[in-house]
């Protein structure tokens, strides 16, 4: 990226392009940070199943254990 060339009498004009220039990069920077901070918490909160609950399995279920439930309790 090159630089433009300016012709001005006026140095503050120029000083205000870049000051102007540097805010807009320094806020995109800014919001893509808030950005990727909300979408990790939002990724971090989904709600997940830790109830403890104990699954009856039905007779010839396979399982990691290779057990095989006789009769279901009452």
């Amino acid at each position: 990226m090159g630089l433009k060339t300016y012709h001005i009498k006026d140095k503050n004009v120029l000083v205000k392009h870049w000051v102007l220039t540097l805010n807009v990069v320094v806020m995109k920077k800014v919001i893509y940070a808030i950005i990727l901070s909300c979408s990790i918490t939002i990724m971090a909160s989904c709600d997940y199943d830790d109830s403890n609950d104990i699954d009856i399995l039905t007779p010839n279920d396979t399982t990691e254990t290779g057990a095989v439930i006789k009769k279901l309790p009452a």
